[in-house]
């Protein structure tokens, strides 16, 4: 079943191209491409954050350290 719902929305795909003009075409695939390179950029962003606040939480941990050791 599911392939078969696949294989239609390939043809449903491959028909709606052929009555689009191609620069409608060229269009949505940039389009894609700028989507997918968003969802990039917005995911490396999440790990840096979470990167930033490790460096955060290890640097308060090295200072009560610093404190401890006085």
């Amino acid at each position: 079943m599911i392939e078969n719902a696949s294989v239609q929305n390939a043809n449903k795909k491959k028909e709606s191209i052929k009555n689009k003009p191609a620069h409608m075409i060229e269009y949505e695939a940039e389009e894609d491409e700028y989507n997918y390179k968003r969802e990039i950029i917005r995911e490396v962003s999440e790990i840096f954050l979470a990167i930033a606040d490790s460096l955060d939480d290890l640097y308060n941990i090295m200072s009560k350290l610093e404190e401890i050791s006085k």
